[in-house]
């Protein structure tokens, strides 16, 4: 028998026979709408277009998704009943799909398979130990993960979502070494021209490394928020309560578990209230402030203690005086009467731009003289 892939104890899937319910293409002239496909596909079978699998507690649906330009669109999975505001959980590299109508996954010879036009853009890696199954199948779990199973053994695990987590990770997930692929699961941002990572530092507990652009900040997440496995060597993100939706997130140069609120959504949209943040103030990430002031997003700016509790006018025209006020030129920067008058609300106080250091930064140029050293 071949190794067993392992999986958190809260993911493992139940013993239980499949289903054997088919799934129909959506250009399939017998059919107006989506077929419905369950949670599971099945070999020689797929979902294609804008059909999506959904998790048996109606918790996540997997399916291709745009990030909001709809011209490019990748396998991922999210929030079901929050599709507006739900993050997305990229599957499959990030393959993008251009024209929707001809995508599809599909599994074959125990890999999953991203299509379009009959190409095969990406397939999910193989069997690493142990011979191949006769039979597999992909199911998305009531946590979010997506996984090739084993049909004749389900708790076989041949490949599965959470250990390529991308820009964000769902509770339960792992950072780390993964004693049973070998592999050093990291997040990965990459939205040119900025890219970062975040890896554990088993030399010290619950450290972790984040890299911005080449620039290495160190940090520990709290003992409430991730619980350490294999010496160290991992650290899994804690579930939370009941009825509570969280996630992990690793934007611009920050991250931050991320916590959804009703109230929040109410008040500024979002929904989403950072529960913890690192780095947590400008010194550490200067030129994320001030992406998200040029961006008009300064509430993700806002101390997590607070849960969102601001005037948003406010902490706008705060984010954008300060953001004059340290201008490479001189005279570029505002004066004391200026700025008095400016949070005041006399005069208008307009977007600034990026100061030319922090656009170095994000170039990757002189990122040295933000370090914390010395």
């Amino acid at each position: 028998m071949g190794a067993v892939k392992r999986v958190c104890p809260l993911f493992r899937p139940r013993e239980r026979a499949l289903p054997t319910f088919p799934l129909f293409l959506l250009g399939c002239a017998f059919f107006a709408v989506a077929a419905f496909a369950g949670d599971t596909i099945l070999p020689g079978e797929g979902i294609s277009g804008n059909e999506t699998l959904v998790s048996k507690n109606g918790e996540f649906e997997l399916g291709f998704f745009s990030p909001g330009d709809n011209i490019h669109f990748f396998l991922g999975v999210r929030f079901k009943k929050m599709p507006s505001t739900s993050p997305n959980f990229w599957v499959g590299n990030r393959v993008p799909i251009t024209d929707l109508s001809a995508s599809a996954l599909e599994v074959f010879g125990g890999s999953l398979c991203i299509k379009e036009a009959g190409a095969s853009l990406w397939c999910s890696s193989g069997v690493a130990v142990g011979p191949s199954p006769p039979a597999a199948a992909a199911v998305l779990l009531d946590n979010g993960n997506l996984v090739v199973m084993d049909r004749a053994n389900s708790f076989r695990i041949l490949w599965q979502s959470l250990d390529y987590p991308g820009d964000s990770l769902l509770p339960g997930a792992r950072l780390g070494f993964d004693r049973d692929t070998g592999s050093n699961i990291s997040m990965t941002y990459e939205h040119y021209p900025n890219n970062g990572s975040i890896s554990v530092d088993q030399s010290r507990r619950n450290g972790f490394v984040l890299t911005t652009d080449g620039l290495d900040s160190l940090g520990t997440f709290p003992d409430w928020m991730v619980t350490s496995q294999d010496n160290g060597s991992s650290l899994v993100l804690n579930r939370p309560n009941p009825n509570v939706t969280e996630f992990l997130q690793l934007h611009l140069g920050q991250v931050s578990l991320k916590r959804w609120s009703e109230d929040s959504a109410a008040a500024n949209r979002s929904g989403w209230v950072a529960r913890w943040t690192f780095p947590s103030d400008c010194k550490s990430s200067g030129f994320f402030c001030a992406a998200q002031v040029n961006e008009g997003n300064v509430l993700c700016l806002l101390d997590s203690r607070l849960e969102g509790n601001a005037n948003v006018k406010e902490l706008d025209i705060t984010c954008r005086v300060a953001c004059w006020c340290i201008q490479d030129e001189k005279d570029d920067r505002p004066s004391i009467g200026q700025v008095v008058r400016m949070l005041e609300g006399v005069v208008n106080t307009e977007i600034p731009p990026i100061p030319s250091s922090f656009e170095n930064l994000m170039e990757g140029e002189n990122s040295c003289i933000y370090s914390d050293e010395g």
